[in-house]
C-alpha cells in the first residue's frame, strides 16, 4: 500500500499489469483507495488518460471474484471515450483508441500495428529509442520466422547416405543454392518458391537420366520422344523459373501460375526451350563424325530432326 500511495495511478496500474503477465499473483486490494461513483471518479481525475489506459489495460486481466477490479475498468471507459470525442485530433487519440478496441492481454501483441505505440510515444517525445529497439527486434523476429519456414519447406538430405561421394557433393551444392535462393526470394517478395523449384530440378534431373538410359542401351528414340525430353534437358525451364521468381509482380502472383510451372510449361517456355534444343543438336550433328565432341544427339543425321 505504501507504493500505491507515493506512485501515479498509472504506475501502480502498469506494475500490477506486468506482475500478472509474469505469473506473480498480486492482490487487487491495492486498487480499493479508487473506489467511488462514476462521477466523483471523473471529477477526481480529470483527463488523466495515461492512469486510464493503464488501469483498463490492468483490469483486463481480473480473474473471477474481483468484481471491483472488473468495476474500475468500466469506470475508466467514460472519460476515455468522452476523451476522444473531444481530441479525436489528438496525437493520443489513436493510441486510445486502439486500446479501448484492442486491449493487450486479448490480442497478439506482435501482430499489432506497432507504429500506433511508437507515434504515442514520439509524439509525447519519450523513450524514442524505443523505435530503433523495435524495428532491430522486428527486423531479428522476421529473419527468424524466415529461416524457421525455409527449415519446415526444404529437402530431405537423408536419402543421399548410399549415393557415391560426388554425387552427394553435387546435390549438396545444390540443396544450397536452391535454398538461398528461395530465402533471397521470400525476403523480397514474402513468397517461398522453394516446391516449384525442387520440382523443375527434379524434371531436369530425370530428363538427364532418361539421356543416359538410352545412350546406355543404344535406344534411338522416336521424334516426338525425343524432342519432348530434349525439350527439358535444356534446363531452360530451371533458368527462366528462377528469373520468374525474381520479377518484381511475384508479390501479386496466383496459385493458378505456380501450378501451371509445376504441371506443364508455359508457351513461352516451351517455345524457348524448343529452339535452343534443335539449334543445339543441328550444331551437333554437322559435327557428328567428330569425336572430340561427344553428343548424345549427334548420331542422329539432320533429317531426323523435325520441322519448327
Amino acid at each position: 500500500m505504501i507504493f500505491v500511495s507515493s506512485h501515479q495511478i498509472h504506475e501502480v496500474a502498469l506494475a500490477f499489469r506486468l506482475l500478472r503477465q509474469g505469473g506473480y499473483h498480486v492482490n487487487s486490494d491495492l486498487f480499493d483507495n479508487l473506489k467511488c461513483s462514476k462521477n466523483i471518479f471523473s471529477v477526481k481525475y480529470g483527463e488523466d488518460v495515461k492512469g486510464f489506459i493503464a488501469l483498463y489495460e490492468a483490469s483486463q486481466l481480473s480473474i473471477e471474484g474481483e468484481v471491483s477490479l472488473n468495476d474500475l475498468g468500466y469506470l475508466c471507459l467514460d472519460p476515455l471515450q468522452a476523451w476522444l470525442l473531444r481530441h479525436h485530433d489528438h496525437d493520443e487519440a489513436r493510441y486510445v483508441s486502439n486500446t479501448l478496441q484492442y486491449p493487450i492481454h486479448y490480442c497478439l501483441s506482435r501482430f499489432m500495428d506497432k507504429s500506433i505505440f511508437i507515434n504515442y510515444l514520439n509524439a509525447k517525445n519519450e523513450w524514442n529509442s524505443l523505435d530503433v529497439l523495435a524495428k532491430i527486434n522486428s527486423n531479428i523476429v522476421r529473419l527468424m520466422n524466415q529461416n524457421e519456414i525455409i527449415e519446415v519447406s526444404r529437402w530431405e538430405m537423408t536419402g543421399t547416405t548410399n549415393l557415391p561421394n560426388f554425387m552427394k557433393i553435387t546435390l549438396s551444392a545444390l540443396y544450397k543454392v536452391t535454398n538461398d535462393f528461395s530465402e533471397m526470394v521470400y525476403k523480397k517478395h514474402g513468397f517461398n518458391p522453394i516446391d516449384t523449384l525442387k520440382k523443375s530440378w527434379v524434371r531436369l534431373l530425370n530428363a538427364f537420366l532418361k539421356e543416359a538410359i538410352w545412350l546406355n542401351c543404344g535406344h534411338l528414340a522416336r521424334a516426338d520422344e525425343y524432342l519432348d525430353n530434349g525439350i527439358v534437358s535444356t534446363g531452360v525451364h530451371v533458368v527462366l523459373i528462377h528469373a520468374f521468381f525474381l520479377l518484381d509482380h511475384v508479390q501479386g502472383i496466383s496459385k493458378e501460375i505456380v501450378d501451371s510451372l509445376d504441371d506443364e510449361f508455359p508457351n513461352i517456355i516451351y517455345s524457348v526451350a524448343k529452339i535452343l534444343r534443335l539449334s543445339d543438336d543441328l550444331e551437333g550433328a554437322k559435327v557428328r563424325d567428330t569425336p572430340s565432341v561427344p553428343n548424345l544427339w549427334s548420331f542422329y543425321p539432320i533429317s531426323f530432326v523435325p520441322n519448327l
